[in-house]
């Protein structure tokens, strides 16, 4: 995969939608934001306004939250194929760590992906209201 480090030429940013409730998907949120290397990525509660409002028009549901979803270029990527996209576009040693996990077969990444969106609210619990970010990563995220 071929990673932009900035707006695509329409002046549209790459977004990762992300279950705003859940402790480890905000989490990764925040731990991505961090180490964030390309100032043209957004984060995207699926609860919010915007969120809700891409769901739609993406056909996915309105009401699961068990995936990230990541869109870049107008293409649509979820699961471990979204984790390793946003892994690529944070600072070193990330990208190179979401190379070699692109190295071990799809499906069993998605069966491990699948297995830990299961079960993320025991793991690390949710909250009653969405990540709600602060005045210096607010530019990182769309939601209205």
């Amino acid at each position: 995969m071929v990673v932009r480090k900035t707006k695509d030429a329409a002046g549209n940013f790459s977004i990762m939608l992300f279950d705003g409730v859940c402790n480890f998907c905000s989490g990764s949120v925040l731990f991505s934001l961090k180490r964030l290397d390309n100032p043209g990525v957004r984060f995207c509660p699926m609860q919010s306004p915007a969120g809700q409002a891409v769901l739609k028009k993406l056909g996915f549901s309105l009401t699961d939250y068990e995936t990230f979803i990541f869109i870049e270029e107008g293409k649509v990527y979820t699961k471990s194929e979204a984790v390793i996209l946003l892994g690529k576009n944070l600072k070193r040693p990330w990208p190179v760590v979401a190379g070699l996990v692109e190295l071990f077969p799809k499906n069993l990444l998605d069966w491990f992906y699948i297995r830990v969106a299961r079960h993320r609210y025991k793991i690390m619990g949710r909250k009653k209201e969405c990540l709600v970010p602060g005045p210096e990563i607010m530019k990182f995220f769309i939601l209205k």
